[in-house]
């Protein structure tokens, strides 16, 4: 017999058995005891309360939650008008899964408590209000029997009075799920099964999924949890006609308790967790974007001043076989970079850490070490030093002449101040990167790697473009110097994101182990009466022993500048809640991207006059520090870098905006709440 069919049948005899056991028992006294619980004898009119209706099933019994599943009906209850009375609700407590015979159903066979919240009217103080609720709900043992209450309290309306029945809304609150994840899994119908993927906020794999929708799957069946990826599951449909709904709660439960989750309707059909494609994108499609994100890292302003060093580079280059052997191994130096990076991400992530792409300056003694080094490279360009001892070697191989090592660590550099941007495909790249195996990621950070490298690798393989390159000359020491500037800028700018991280204190300590480093290297070239070796070491003890500094402070304070308030994924879900617009801002302060768009966009006064004209509450996302909460937040979007930005609107649907914004595009999306 059809499933469908059967189904129908077992329900058809339920209501019988109810039909039945209501004239058999009718002169029984009810297996359920339902009470109306108020907070308070009186409150202020217009104030907002909370109100409990309680069902006590008697042992053996059991009630049904709002989606009964297999079979059942769900509790209603409804409140007599009055006048200026709102009613909200109701807060369903977490059901168990019950079976009974072929079916599961949900439900609750213990004492449990539904919660409304009221909004009193604007009545005179002294009004009696009668608050009257009438509750139906099916009971169910052997037999089913319909059931109902009518009930009645007495509320007045004046000052707030004393609370009463505090264990019985207590014990409420404790029985509801807690904050609903803010973020939403995705879900699709393929071959008459729904496919879920849980957020990426859903560690592990929940203990039971209780849909609320009814009628979409067969319960009894259970999900079909995938062995590979704890966080997708498929569930056969009730009809394997029906096509999903465009969005789906359900609430999950696991050790760590009880929490709704949103699924929203995929544009691409989820696949088996064997496969090596996920929603979205594929390996080609990722790939591609990965290299044109790369090939737009040259334009951002983080990486100008070490592609003018590599190009110095070129341009000394005697023979054009010089040129291209240089060129290539500075694109093995770029590769091999973000492949450590990409495989140190991808381990640490393995291992539990909530990272994304720009980890590493998430560590202020990290900043603080490039906020040096560019400082220091800056003073080598104009001359101050020659970076010659055995400690700067590297450095030296950095920024002077042309070669093998000087080559490949040009590479290294571009691929370390690359980090902090995300250039536009990015972002959907490497969100992309970190959900497949290893080898998958690894394969599309080296596409990313390829993008950065081509155009010093074009300039030295095409004959007509190495060709145009400029002979050596007196004109190089002037470019020196003006490379110095975006050097000693971004320097500048590494230093204050230090500020931002850590405080005044560890951009105290970076400057001053810039300045001893300064110093120790005019050591160095005997300009000092105090230019000993053991003298030279110690400075360049003290030196490390200050960029380490920043490690032991504790972080600064977010920076909320104008109309901005602090992002959490609660805060969100309580605007929704509330019906208010709201535009998220995920950022970092080592992010030239973000700063850019916060300047030129963000802080536009047209931008900020239509954000005050929609009541769109701004929160701001920052990232400058280690956040699990904000990389949970990005992943959820398939993004593993800032910038993201997200417009929800009133109806709680989010819209994602490009990563490089315009006062346009900001103004154009506004226009679509």
């Amino acid at each position: 017999m059809p499933t469908m069919l059967h189904r129908l049948l077992v329900a058809l005899g339920l209501v019988c058995a109810a039909a039945t056991a209501q004239a058999q028992f009718g002169s029984r006294p009810e297996p359920v005891v339902a009470e109306l619980f108020l907070p308070t004898e009186q409150a202020l009119p217009g104030s907002t309360l909370s109100v409990a209706i309680r069902l006590s099933p008697e042992r053996g019994w059991h009630t049904y939650w709002q989606n009964p599943g297999d079979a059942g009906r769900a509790t209603q209850v409804a409140f007599a008008p009055i006048d200026g009375l709102q009613v909200r609700g109701p807060q369903w407590p977490v059901p168990e899964a019950l079976r009974e015979g072929e079916l599961l159903t949900y439900g609750y066979g213990h004492t449990h408590t539904l919660l409304y919240e009221i909004t009193l009217p604007q009545a005179p103080e002294g009004t009696e209000l009668v608050l009257q609720a009438r509750a139906d709900w099916l009971v169910c043992k052997d037999i089913c029997i319909p059931g109902w209450a009518e009930l009645e309290q007495i509320l007045r309306l004046g000052p707030p009075g004393p609370q009463i029945n505090a264990d019985v809304f207590r014990a409420a609150e404790q029985d509801l799920p807690q904050s609903a994840i803010p973020v939403a899994g995705q879900m699709q119908v393929v071959d008459g099964e729904l496919r879920l993927q849980l957020p990426p906020e859903v560690a592990q794999r929940p203990e039971d999924l209780f849909p609320a929708q009814q009628y979409l799957v067969n319960h009894a069946t259970g999900p079909r949890w995938s062995a590979d990826a704890p966080w997708r599951l498929t569930w056969a449909l009730l009809d394997p006609a029906t096509a999903a709904p465009e969005r789906l709660r359900a609430l999950i439960t696991s050790r760590e308790g009880a929490r709704w989750v949103s699924f929203e309707a995929a544009a691409v059909a989820p696949v088996e967790a064997e496969s090596a494609a996920a929603f979205g994108l594929g390996i080609g499609m990722a790939l591609l974007l990965a290299f044109g994100g790369g090939l737009l890292l040259n334009l951002m302003p983080c990486v100008f001043p070490v592609l003018a060093l590599k190009a110095m580079g070129l341009a000394r280059g005697e023979n054009l076989g010089q040129k291209r052997r240089e060129a290539g191994i500075y694109t093995l130096g770029v590769l091999l970079s973000f492949v450590t990076l990409a495989g140190l991400l991808l381990v640490l992530r393995a291992s539990g850490a909530a990272l994304g792409w720009g980890f590493q300056l998430q560590n202020p003694a990290v900043v603080a070490g490039l906020g040096v080094l560019m400082a220091y490279l800056g003073l080598a360009m104009t001359g101050w030093t020659q970076l010659g001892s055995r400690w700067m070697g590297v450095g030296q191989s950095l920024t002077e002449g042309h070669g093998d090592r000087q080559a490949f660590f040009t590479g290294v550099l571009a691929v370390v101040v690359a980090s902090p941007c995300t250039a536009p495909f990015m972002g959907a790249a490497l969100g992309y990167a970190v959900t497949q195996p290893a080898v998958v990621a690894l394969a599309i950070f080296s596409s990313l790697g390829l993008g950065l490298a081509a155009p010093i690798l074009v300039l030295a393989l095409v004959p007509m473009l190495a060709r145009r390159l400029p002979r050596p000359g007196p004109w190089m020491d002037r470019v020196k110097h003006l490379l110095a500037l975006p050097l000693f800028a971004t320097a500048a700018w590494l230093f204050w994101v230090v500020a931002g991280q850590a405080g005044i204190l560890a951009l105290l300590a970076a400057l001053a182990s810039f300045l001893l480093l300064a110093l120790v290297s005019r050591m160095q070239a005997g300009e000092f009466w105090l230019s000993s070796a053991a003298v030279r070491r110690s400075g360049w003890v003290l030196a490390l022993v200050l960029l380490a500094a920043p490690l032991t402070l504790p972080p600064a304070h977010q920076r909320l500048d104008g109309n901005w308030q602090s992002w959490s994924p609660e805060r969100v879900t309580q605007l929704q809640a509330q019906g208010q617009p709201v535009f998220v801002d995920f950022t970092a302060d080592w992010c030239i991207s973000c700063l850019v768009n916060e300047r030129t966009a963000l802080a536009d006064k047209a931008v900020q006059a239509a954000f005050a004209e929609q009541g769109v509450v701004l929160l701001k996302a920052d990232w400058t520090r280690q956040d699990p909460a904000i990389t949970a937040g990005l992943a959820s979007f398939d993004r593993n870098g800032v910038p993201l930005y997200l417009l929800y609107d009133r109806q709680g649907e989010v819209q994602v905006l490009p990563q490089i914004l315009t006062p346009g595009i900001v103004l154009k999306a506004l226009q679509q709440l």
